[in-house]
């Protein structure tokens, strides 16, 4: 006999299903996380080797969703104190952008906003800026 009613029984949820400590896709990095894979320490010992040589520019690139991000802020945390560094996640940032970004994460300037209410600086001076502060 045909039943026209069929009963559907839901799905568990991931958190019914795996009891986690924490949520497995939070929308922050987390640095606990980093899997030393073969090809992340071969690029992290590349990056310590450019900084401990004093290369002035070090660029990480990958498909996205790699790692990119979480190894490079790992990096980070190994520093010593007075390194600068900048982490420039946007690969479509204009010059200007790209001169105000660094500027302000090697504490130059406060902030672009700062900037902005004072007239826009133009890349001349930002190109100054960064000229003085490395020198």
């Amino acid at each position: 006999m045909f039943n026209p009613i069929r009963r559907l029984q839901l799905p568990m949820s991931l958190a019914q299903r795996f009891p986690l400590a924490r949520p497995p896709f939070a929308p922050t990095l987390d640095q606990r996380l980093f899997f030393p894979s073969q090809s992340h320490m071969t690029v992290m010992n590349d990056v310590r080797r450019a900084l401990r040589q004093r290369e002035g520019l070090v660029v990480v690139t990958g498909a996205s969703g790699t790692g990119k991000t979480l190894l490079c802020r790992t990096l980070l945390q190994e520093l010593e104190p007075g390194v600068c560094a900048s982490i420039v996640l946007d690969p479509r940032v204009t010059i200007d952008d790209l001169l105000l970004h660094i500027l302000t994460d090697f504490g130059v300037i406060s902030s672009p906003r700062q900037l902005a209410a004072a007239g826009a600086p133009t890349r001349h001076q930002l190109m100054r800026a960064l000229q003085h502060f490395l020198a």
